[in-house]
């Protein structure tokens, strides 16, 4: 009886968005962490993309705004009306970070918007540190995960086994909800 192997290939984070993008054709989209602009140029719609320090290297489509500053002065100051139908945060790697990126987002998302965390599977221990030792880092954005399916129950939350560090897809979202501000400490 011959044997079949079987290799696991992760599908491309490029990939993945593109395709939400054309099956879910959102009429906004909102970028934490825009670096290069390669995921941002996907959006096939009015984007906007939040980078302290944007190297955008590719053509963006003429709906597309970038907003040069932390993604914590940003939401501070957020325009009114701005309400993302597709969100990818891909900012600061850190935890606390990405859960009050996760949060705003959160409370000016529209209902059934759909956002997705980066860097949720670290491919060494090394990545998966606080301070930036490899030239990939994913940080500690994976306990992400964990703390949204322990306090929001509510909320649908799928890892994607995407290339090279994973995403979570969340959907649910609930402007309203307050459970993650009352509990942030």
């Amino acid at each position: 009886m011959n044997q079949v192997s079987t290799v696991h290939v992760p599908v491309l984070l490029d990939e993945v968005l593109a395709r939400l993008h054309g099956e879910l054709a959102p009429r906004s989209y909102l970028e934490i962490g825009v670096r290069r602009g390669h995921s941002l140029a996907l959006a096939r719609c009015a984007a906007l993309g939040v980078d302290p320090v944007p190297e955008v290297e590719v053509a963006l489509a003429p709906k597309t705004e970038i907003v040069a500053c932390e993604s914590d002065v940003f939401f501070e100051a957020t325009r009114p009306g701005l309400a993302p139908e597709l969100a990818f945060i891909d900012g600061l790697h850190l935890f606390e970070q990405a859960l009050r990126d996760f949060m705003q987002v959160e409370r000016i998302a529209r209902p059934g918007s759909v956002l997705l965390i980066d860097d949720i599977f670290p491919n060494h221990p090394k990545q998966a540190l606080r301070e930036r030792v490899t030239r990939a880092w994913t940080g500690d954005v994976w306990k992400l995960a964990e703390v949204l399916r322990t306090h929001r129950p509510d909320l649908f939350v799928l890892p994607l086994d995407t290339h090279p560090s994973g995403m979570l897809l969340v959907a649910g979202l609930d402007p309203a909800n307050r459970v993650l501000w009352n509990q942030y400490n």
